[in-house]
C-alpha cells in the first residue's frame, strides 16, 4: 500500500503535520463553489473568509499554528457538547411525554376497572 501524496510536511514545535491531497483539491473546489453560491447577506462575510482560507489551503499557503488547532478543537468540543445536551434534552422530553401518556392510560384503566367492579 503506497503512502498518500502530501501537500505539506512541516514541523511546528516538534510536531509534524501532514495534509493529504488525495481528492482534497476537488473537495476544496466544491466547498468554494458552494460558499460562492450563498447569496444571503448574513453569510457573505463568513463565506469570503472561508473561501480565502480554503484557497490558501489549496495553494499550500495556509499556516496552522498550535493556537489555531487548539481553538478549533475547543470550538468543536463546545459544539459537540451543546449538540449532545440538545439531544439528551430532546430524548428526556420524549420520555416525559411517554411516561405522562402511560400514566394517563394506567389511570384510565384503573378507573374503568373500578367502575366495572361497582357495576357488579
Amino acid at each position: 500500500m503506497s503512502a498518500p501524496r502530501l501537500i505539506h510536511d512541516w514541523t511546528n514545535s516538534g510536531r509534524k503535520f501532514w495534509v493529504c491531497s488525495s481528492k482534497s483539491d476537488k473537495a476544496i473546489d466544491t466547498l468554494v463553489a458552494l460558499l460562492q453560491s450563498l447569496k444571503h447577506v448574513d453569510h457573505q462575510a463568513a463565506s469570503k473568509t472561508a473561501i480565502d482560507k480554503l484557497t490558501q489551503l489549496k495553494n499550500n499557503t495556509l499556516a496552522i499554528t498550535d493556537e489555531d488547532a487548539t481553538k478549533t478543537l475547543e470550538t468543536f468540543k463546545e459544539n459537540l457538547t451543546d449538540e449532545i445536551k440538545r439531544m439528551l434534552l430532546n430524548e428526556k422530553d420524549k420520555l416525559v411525554i411517554t411516561m405522562e401518556n402511560t400514566g394517563k392510560g394506567i389511570t384510565e384503566e384503573i378507573v374503568k376497572a373500578g367502575e366495572e367492579q361497582n357495576d357488579d
